[in-house]
């Protein structure tokens, strides 16, 4: 069984692209992107076995499938508060802006939550 894959999923495309190459070099686990909320949701629908975290910055995506998935979801948004966050679903907050080291630190809590 192969470790999964992490999908990040963010409507900027600078920040999404910096997230995933962070998170792709720095964790060793290969990463996916979604471009939009609805392309994110359909995936979700659509189910995988190999998925072992979301990051998204859409606080409805997490309270809509978070809940039920035994993949942990991380939110990574200036809006929203850690207990907003967590009250949704979510394992946990990423605030934007962030540092490498934090969305780094959130990361790997979440990928040990799930071995």
């Amino acid at each position: 069984m192969s470790k999964g894959f992490i999908l990040v999923a963010e409507e900027d495309i600078g920040v999404r692209r910096f997230a995933r190459a962070l998170v792709d070099i720095k964790t060793g686990y290969p990463t996916d992107e979604c471009e939009t909320s609805d392309e994110l949701g359909r995936r979700l629908e659509k189910g995988d076995e190999d998925l072992a975290l979301v990051i998204t910055n859409n606080l409805d995506i997490v309270r809509k499938y978070a809940p039920n998935s035994k993949v942990p979801f991380l939110l990574m948004s200036g809006q929203y508060t850690e207990k907003e966050a967590k009250d949704a679903g979510a394992y946990g907050l990423i605030p934007k802006p962030f540092t490498q080291r934090q969305i780094l630190g959130v990361v790997e809590n979440a990928l040990e939550r799930r071995v």
